[in-house]
């Protein structure tokens, strides 16, 4: 009787202990650190990764990546996690990525991602925890609820990662995040290096727009007109070259993409950086 009462105590104890490791399973000291939207050439190689703030905030079983609209209408899912990860120290990263990212930049991804992000205007979420996302990165001309983030970041551009400024966490998209080289990292520590898209083709080298810069300022005047927006619109129609308005590609990738008309045209509607 006494062994079969101290089976049937371990067997309690046992069913205990995982449930309670079930029950806390902390994910929730997170935050977005990198998002990078694919390349001119390798447009589908997109990443969102994570940096965990404190230790053990490695179990991501069944956590979403989700997106949102400009409006903050519901996109489709960017992926779910499949299972927790093995490292869990502070400052430890977790990501996400389709296959082409993670050819692009040869590392595995700690979950292969089933979606697409939104572009060029839009809000990329990690987890839910308490009934609200853990953090969140909103970006371009997003005009939904951005609670807890201020003001979007700018716009993406291909082959250009939004990077967070170390440990900036100042509940400000717009001054916590800017767009750099991509620098992918995952859960075992490997960093990616930019490199070819699978279809054989180089990937434009990414740059940052110099300082000053005013995207779409053809001419120089440090303003942008309605006709220097239409050569914007035709060179990404292919309708006109790149040299026609090489203003329209601050970072010389050799065609223009949406996020640089979009650029354009705010600076067109609110004037060239000063």
């Amino acid at each position: 009787m006494r062994a079969t009462h101290r089976l049937a105590v371990a067997a309690v104890i046992a069913a205990v202990t995982l449930t309670a490791e079930r029950a806390w399973a902390p994910f929730h000291i997170v935050v977005v650190d990198q998002v990078f939207f694919g390349t001119a050439d390798c447009p589908n190689a997109q990443y969102v990764m994570m940096r965990q703030l404190a230790p053990q905030q490695r179990f991501i079983n069944g956590q979403k990546v989700t997106t949102q609209n400009a409006d903050g209408s519901a996109g489709g899912d960017f992926g779910t996690f499949g299972g927790n990860v093995p490292n869990g120290n502070a400052g430890d990263a977790y990501i996400m990525g389709t296959a082409d990212a993670a050819t692009l930049f040869g590392i595995a991804m700690d979950q292969q991602a089933s979606g697409t992000l939104v572009l060029p205007d839009g809000r990329v979420c990690f987890g839910q925890f308490a009934g609200s996302a853990v953090d969140c990165l909103a970006y371009g001309n997003f005009t939904g609820d951005n609670t807890g983030g201020g003001s979007p970041a700018v716009a993406p551009q291909l082959g250009m990662a939004f990077v967070r400024h170390g440990n900036n966490l100042n509940g400000d998209d717009a001054t916590d995040f800017s767009l750099e080289a991509p620098a992918p990292r995952n859960n075992a520590g490997q960093t990616g290096t930019l490199g070819q898209c699978s279809g054989g083709q180089p990937t434009p080298t990414a740059t940052v727009p110099p300082s000053g810069a005013c995207v779409g300022d053809c001419n120089d005047d440090h303003m942008v007109s309605i006709g220097e927006v239409i050569t914007g619109v035709n060179i990404a129609l292919g309708n006109a070259p790149v040299s026609s308005c090489e203003a329209f590609d601050p970072d010389g990738s050799g065609m223009v993409v949406i996020g640089e008309l979009i650029q354009g045209v705010n600076n067109a509607l609110s004037g060239c950086p000063s």
